[in-house]
């Protein structure tokens, strides 16, 4: 069934997310009426690609787009190819295991009307995690350390993947082939915002430790995201 025209648009990238995909998408819907919510399922061998094509029958706001690959970064051109389809003006993405509040959504909406990126920071002032341990919040303010040293980057919290994209943004970013691969997307996206004179912008949010599933990184990703930063200062 063809949807109607929305401006904005919500993609949210599952794999192996069984556990939170009802509850979830339950919460978007709640949030406002506004928007679409594109589901970006990778193939999961928990059944979560059939439980989203189940609830996308039931309602016309829920999209199922089913990358090839279940890297990130085609996981989320995908989502932003169907998103910018669908006439979406403002994209925002987001984590698929609640560590991200829905109800932050139209926030990061309202910032997107002037800015070309916002960054949902845990690190700009009021930012803050929930439930991490020293270990986790150790890596992640590192990487957001190298990624400034390496990289150039301003914004502090250039790895949150809780963001709102300009439409004209995306259709850049989509216009070539990404560098990187994997969760080193997200770094490729503020550097090539920052590098091209978008504007962009950090708001504070709350960042929680997932309470269903397991984290999809592993040491494998962790090395990726290394090779592909050190790549992308090469070719920015």
């Amino acid at each position: 069934m063809e949807k109607r025209n929305y401006k904005k648009a919500v993609v949210v990238p599952l794999y192996n997310e069984k556990e939170n995909i009802i509850p979830l998408c339950q919460a978007l819907l709640n949030v406002g009426r506004d928007f679409v919510i594109i589901l970006a399922v990778s193939s999961s061998p928990d059944g979560t690609q059939k439980l989203a094509d189940s609830l996308a029958w039931e309602n016309e706001r829920l999209i199922v787009v089913h990358p090839q690959k279940r890297d990130l970064d085609k996981t989320y051109s995908e989502g932003f190819k169907k998103a910018l389809e669908l006439g979406a003006e403002w994209i925002v993405t987001m984590d698929g295991d609640f560590s991200h509040n829905p109800q932050d959504i139209p926030r990061l909406f309202r910032k997107g009307k002037e800015n070309d990126l916002v960054v949902g920071s845990r690190y700009t002032t009021g930012g803050k995690t929930v439930r991490w341990s020293w270990k986790r919040k150790i890596m992640s303010r590192g990487a957001c350390i190298l990624n400034r040293l390496i990289l150039g980057i301003k914004l502090k919290d250039s790895t949150s993947g809780f963001r709102c994209y300009s439409r004209a943004l995306a259709e850049h970013l989509i216009s070539r082939p990404f560098v990187t691969q994997g969760f080193a997307f997200q770094v490729e996206a503020v550097a090539r915002a920052e590098r091209g004179d978008w504007k962009t912008c950090e708001i504070p949010i709350t960042f929680r430790k997932r309470e269903k599933g397991h984290s999809k990184v592993n040491s494998e990703d962790i090395k990726r995201y290394l090779v592909g930063i050190f790549r992308l200062r090469q070719k920015l």
